[in-house]
């Protein structure tokens, strides 16, 4: 091939000019090579501007990602935290102390009051407070941000992440299958639930019930439904082995860029909502009704509980550690030829949502519909219970969600719990939680380092970053 190029004189400006692979292949004097190859070559001329500034972004990704692990993790504060804690504890022994009484003692008249009690700690948690507020915030801003940075600095991966493309806002999508029952239904002749919860004095809850018991029989099939997308992200040497088109994706997969694992996509399972928490939510919903918000009815005949708008009973996460990934995985659902039984439904790109605070534009949202098996290889694979039903092949069963989001902003959240937990709770209520839990101190009140921190603790050292 050499030798055909010197012969022929063809410098680089005429390769760059070369329209297609075909005549890519004529011009390099191998006309007898499989089609295939005159494709690649024409399309590592046509691309390459964009593979090499691709290498150059990616160069400094350790040292990036280096800065923002060690941003990550306030020592100052936790330790703070802890000592205040501490010293919660032994202002209480002191007030107390006085009031203790010996059987064999004097009755002691010293009586602790707990408007006592009550002024003696104030001041300190109000510091727990305050001072678990700022980290909070710190976390959510200033980190944020750097993380965000450090993967925008993958400007050619980033860029197909920010170009995902938006589908039809259609209001029916946007809820549970409606399932046709006399229980569970706000109507005159509604029946108490079978399952006996609440003997038909609280239908939303009984209808949030029926969507519980749903997801615990479908979790397995979404999971493993799932799973073939991950495994075969996963196991593919690059984009076009997922049958994606080499025009539309480009760059090669970057394996320097792994997510937790070691894996270029880690999926992570979450719990079954709750009836008793998807219940609150049900409640935001009834006031979007009212307000016209969402509709009350499908087809004019269909009345909707406010349950059937809680779609996230059946969840997961996908982490990825390449931006490039995110709309990898996002066109391998779209084209429902790997998991052939979800369909997405509905997309919220909140990375490039400049509307919502940075700690919020760090993930993809989507919704998925969990369709029936369209045949009896595919349900022998499902993991469902009893028998193939082709009646209902291909209907749609469940709405679950899926969150795809960077393994930075998962460690963020991690760490971000810790302070949530005081800053959510009432300041009435703050005592108790901080005698009978607390964070960052153990039953004995010794220091307690959370299980994130000892993990980015082991990064570092992986990064060869000094903690």
């Amino acid at each position: 091939m050499e030798e055909n190029i010197r012969k022929k004189k063809i410098n680089a400006s005429k390769l760059f000019a070369i329209p297609d692979g075909k005549t890519m292949l004529a011009s390099l004097g191998v006309s007898d090579m499989a089609d295939g190859w005159g494709l690649l070559f024409y399309n590592l001329m046509k691309y390459h501007q964009k593979i090499q500034d691709d290498r150059k972004q990616s160069s400094g990704a350790a040292e990036r990602a280096a800065k923002a692990l060690n941003k990550m993790d306030n020592k100052t504060v936790r330790h703070t935290l802890y000592d205040l804690q501490c010293k919660l504890f032994t202002n209480y022994f002191k007030l107390v102390m006085p009031s203790l009484q010996n059987h064999s003692e004097c009755v002691n008249n010293s009586k602790l009051m707990a408007d006592d009690v009550k002024e003696e700690l104030h001041e300190i948690l109000e510091q727990i407070q305050s001072v678990a507020k700022d980290e909070e915030s710190r976390l959510g801003s200033e980190v944020t941000e750097l993380c965000l940075d450090k993967y925008k600095a993958l400007e050619e991966r980033w860029t197909k992440l920010e170009s995902l493309p938006e589908l039809s806002r259609d209001k029916k999508r946007n809820s549970q299958p409606i399932a046709n029952t006399n229980f569970g239904v706000r109507s005159s002749n509604c029946k108490a639930s079978p399952f006996g919860s609440t003997n038909g004095n609280s239908p939303d809850l009984e209808r949030l019930e029926h969507f519980v018991l749903m997801s615990r029989f479908l979790a397995v099939f979404f999971e493993r439904q799932m799973l073939l997308v991950t495994e075969k992200v996963n196991k593919a040497e690059n984009p076009q082995e997922l049958g994606l088109s080499y025009d539309e994706f480009v760059l090669p997969f970057n394996n320097s860029l792994a997510a937790t694992g070691g894996k270029r996509a880690n999926l992570t399972m979450g719990p079954i909502k709750k009836a008793g928490r998807a219940l609150k939510k049900a409640k935001e919903y009834e006031q979007e009704m009212k307000d016209g918000k969402k509709p009350s009815e499908i087809n004019g005949i269909q009345v909707l509980s406010p349950s059937d708008y809680v779609i996230d009973f059946l969840r997961c996460t996908i982490e990825v550690e390449d931006p490039y990934l995110v709309a990898v995985v996002f066109s391998v659902l779209l084209k429902e030829e790997v998991a052939t039984c979800l369909q997405i439904c509905r997309v919220k790109n909140k990375f490039v949502n400049k509307k919502l605070p940075k700690h919020k534009q760090t993930n993809v949202l989507m919704n998925l519909a969990l369709l029936y098996p369209h045949n009896a290889d595919e349900f022998k694979k499902s993991g469902l219970m009893g028998e193939f039903n082709t009646l209902i092949s291909g209907k749609c069963m469940m709405v679950c969600e899926l969150q795809i989001t960077m393994k930075d902003f998962l460690m963020i959240k991690r760490l971000s719990q810790s302070y949530y937990d005081i800053t959510r709770v009432k300041q009435a209520d703050l005592p108790n939680f901080l005698f009978m839990n607390g964070v960052f101190i153990n039953p004995n009140l010794e220091e307690k380092i959370p299980s994130i921190i000892c993990e980015m603790t082991d990064k570092k050292k992986d990064t060869h970053v000094s903690c």
